[in-house]
């Protein structure tokens, strides 16, 4: 074996051991990146502890001591630390969705309501009063675009995307007239200034599938 085989052959292991390490980068900031796509799961019966991208924050889920409480809590604090605070209570199940500081939280506490949570950043919005505005003012949004002699009976708000400071949510609506006759069907979607909660703009069912690949889905 001559000189220039060696040196050949320690360069190409420098350049695997490189790849190597860059790839195991790729594959945390990929995990990342795919759970906030998904979100996480969160039920009312499972005791849990979630931490956020970064190990900014960590929520406990705890269950109930008994069955028959409607309401899960969960409690905010920080890694390594034993203070905590209760930051929401949720029913059933939902789903978390984690952007640095902040967090969207879907509560899917009854089978024809949902409820929607943001709390941006959570070091200024530690309380579920404040995560809740975000609802009154989609919901608001919502009571608009219904007639004013429709009923709503089924509400589904959903997570669509969040970049930057856009954030996106469809909702997906039922309602009957006058409180009798066949159902009617709605498919809204929003893009959400997430600092003031202003709604930016309003989306058809098309425009949020051409511009997101998403739709209002009725049940997770």
């Amino acid at each position: 074996m001559n000189i220039l085989t060696i040196i050949s052959g320690a360069m190409m292991n420098r350049h695997i051991a490189i790849i190597a390490v860059v790839c195991l980068s790729c594959a945390q900031v990929l995990a990342e990146t795919i759970t906030f796509k998904d979100g996480i799961h969160i039920h009312w019966s499972r005791k849990d502890t979630i931490v956020s991208p970064g190990q900014i924050w960590e929520l406990d889920v705890v269950p109930p001591e008994n069955d028959a409480d409607d309401f899960s809590p969960v409690y905010l604090r920080k890694p390594g630390q034993d203070k905590t605070q209760l930051l929401f209570q949720f029913g059933r199940a939902g789903m978390i969705f984690w952007q640095g500081d902040a967090l969207f939280v879907e509560d899917r506490a009854s089978s024809n309501t949902y409820s929607i949570m943001l709390f941006n950043p959570l070091s200024k919005y530690p309380h579920q009063s404040q995560g809740l505005v975000i609802n009154d003012v989609v919901r608001a949004e919502v009571r608009r675009k219904v007639k004013n002699n429709e009923e709503i009976y089924f509400y589904y708000p959903h997570f669509v995307s969040w970049t930057g400071n856009k954030l996106v949510v469809s909702v997906s609506v039922r309602t009957t007239r006058n409180g009798a006759g066949p159902g009617i069907s709605y498919c809204l979607g929003y893009e959400i200034d997430a600092q003031s909660l202003e709604i930016k703009s309003s989306l058809t069912e098309k425009e949020l599938m051409k511009k997101y690949n998403a739709d209002c889905r009725e049940w997770p």
